[in-house]
């Protein structure tokens, strides 16, 4: 895990390569199911902060996924404004039974706030849990997606 996050620190093309050599060897050396999991979510975060979109889809799929794999790929959609990828990646959360937490739910308004789709924000809304919405984090998105909807509405 050392290793891929070295290389996600780096961030650059060597230190990509490198890091997708020795991904190689784990999958051709080990079972896959006896790859360490930590290593295999470090390699997704080294493909996220590398920029390699691809790579990173292609990982998460194999990966026995959690709260952490599913909130740092939200993260990467809605920093290359692909809203709508993290909205599917939150139904998929939903269909496999992995419960939100607040940076989910932070990762999902901030797409909310991209579409800037008002039904789609109160679903969004409702769907988040009453006590998570103390959280300042929660509370700043929510700002940013009212926000967007009313310079939306300004705007037509």
């Amino acid at each position: 895990m050392l290793f891929f996050n070295a290389c996600a620190q780096l961030r650059n093309e060597e230190a990509l390569k490198l890091g997708k050599q020795v991904l190689s060897q784990f999958f051709n050396e080990f079972n896959q199911k006896n790859v360490n999991s930590k290593a295999l979510y470090g390699a997704l975060d080294m493909f996220i902060k590398c920029d390699d979109i691809k790579s990173a889809e292609i990982l998460f799929n194999k990966l026995n996924k959690n709260v952490i794999c599913y909130g740092s790929l939200m993260k990467m959609y809605n920093d290359k404004n692909e809203p709508e990828k993290t909205l599917n990646l939150f139904e998929q959360m939903k269909q496999t039974k992995i419960e939100p937490d607040q940076i989910i739910f932070v990762s999902i308004i901030n797409a909310c706030a991209q579409i800037a789709d008002l039904s789609k924000c109160e679903s969004i809304l409702l769907q988040v849990p009453n006590s998570y919405l103390n959280n300042i984090w929660i509370q700043s998105a929510l700002i940013d997606m009212w926000v967007s909807n009313i310079i939306i509405e300004l705007i037509h």
